[in-house]
């Protein structure tokens, strides 16, 4: 009777054992363990943003920009149709000249001098003369309107408008970085994060660059 009590004190305490083991704390057996979840790094960025008076006063002056290209493109559209008319003006002078100088022929023969070859001849020297005018006046035109309104307002506003895209372009890649870090779960790796912070850094910072590039440009 003796050794049986014992043999159930013994049974019990191994039972008593093998509860306690695979659980944490004396939990029961079996139950998984839990995970600790990476340590998300959240990054501080310093939000550069534009000042109520600098974003009218930009707006201003794109709005300005804007309308002062629309008048600079409607005189560069009569002046070039004004070139290309002194080109047929002058086109059409020197074929009149020809034909009148085959009308004239020998200003030496007797047919010629009754039909007034020797009046016609000075005509011709008369519009020649005009034709060189109409090319010298075309040439005018296009080197003191055209080229220089060209140079002087168009390519400065072109170059406006095609930092106003790179601006868009920046800030949308700029907010698509953003939305993509901050979708970011807690228990991402932490290459993910390094990586996806470092994304949104350098969009951030093109961003920034293209802003003060435009505000340059339509400052200049």
């Amino acid at each position: 009777k003796g050794e049986r009590g014992e043999r159930e004190q013994g049974t019990k305490r191994a039972s008593t054992m093998s509860d306690g083991i695979g659980g944490v704390g004396g939990g029961p057996a079996g139950a998984p363990a839990k995970t600790v979840p990476k340590k998300r790094t959240e990054a501080i960025f310093n939000d550069l943003t534009d000042s109520p008076m600098f974003m009218e006063q930009a707006n201003i002056l794109e709005g300005d920009a804007d309308r002062l290209k629309e008048r600079i493109g409607k005189f560069l559209k009569g002046a070039k149709k004004y070139r290309d008319s002194l080109d047929t003006a002058s086109l059409a002078q020197q074929a009149f000249c020809k034909c009148m100088r085959e009308f004239c022929g020998d200003v030496t023969d007797e047919d010629s001098l009754a039909l007034g070859a020797g009046v016609l001849i000075r005509y011709i020297s008369a519009f020649n003369e005009i034709s060189s005018f109409y090319d010298l006046l075309r040439s005018q035109v296009n080197l003191l309107i055209i080229d220089q309104l060209q140079e002087v307002l168009l390519d400065p506003m072109n170059a406006v408008r095609d930092g106003k895209k790179r601006v868009d372009r920046s800030l949308g890649e700029y907010e698509a970085s953003k939305r993509k870090f901050l979708s970011l779960p807690k228990t991402v790796e932490d290459s993910l994060v390094l990586q996806a912070e470092k994304d949104l850094r350098h969009a951030k910072n093109t961003y920034d660059a293209d802003r003060f590039g435009l505000a340059r440009s339509l400052l200049s």
